[in-house]
């Protein structure tokens, strides 16, 4: 006879608990979520852009550098261009800004 109120008591007793914790648990999850979350779309959008090797368009002055350039030159400019960045066969072209 003892044992039956006990049950629903303690039974009662965890589901107030749960009931009260459950939004604590579901504040740290989406917290956590949103952290990592931010976290992984930022990188993602770093390699996405090409990550380290990611190059900028050319400045706006490059354009009158560039106009006045032979074919040869242009050519030269472009295949350095094309090297992957930050290669150790990339050489560097003086380029006068008048």
């Amino acid at each position: 006879m003892r044992k039956q109120p006990v049950i629903p008591i303690l039974a009662g007793i965890f589901i107030g608990i749960a009931l009260f914790a459950i939004p604590f648990f579901l504040f740290k999850m989406a917290l956590f979520v949103l952290i990592f979350g931010g976290l992984f779309r930022l990188m993602a959008r770093r390699r996405s852009r090409g990550g380290y090797g990611y190059r900028q368009p050319l400045h706006p002055v490059m354009t009158d550098v560039i106009r006045r350039m032979n074919q040869e030159e242009y050519s030269e400019f472009r295949q350095t261009l094309e090297r992957p960045y930050r290669s150790y066969q990339a050489q560097e072209i003086p380029i006068e800004i008048q």
